[in-house]
């Protein structure tokens, strides 16, 4: 019974983990792709700058997201 709960636990982590990766590059690239379109300025800048930060740190996430699934996979086999 208590691995059950530690395996439903587990894999909650890992849902709640992907669903920050895909929000956090979801918005990176609807943040950059608006602000190309956009006039020239220094708000613009600024919000190209947050959105790319937005998707570096998405894409670090997954990597270690991936890692750890990966660790799990073999860890139950």
């Amino acid at each position: 019974m208590v691995q059950s709960i530690d395996r439903e636990r587990a894999v909650g982590a890992i849902r709640r983990e992907k669903s920050l990766i895909d929000m956090l590059t979801g918005a990176g690239t609807g943040i950059v792709a608006s602000c190309l379109f956009s006039p020239p300025s220094a708000r613009r800048t600024t919000m190209i700058l947050s959105g790319l930060i937005m998707i570096c740190v998405g894409w670090y996430k997954k990597a270690k997201y991936d890692q750890k699934l990966i660790r799990y996979i073999e860890k139950g086999e």
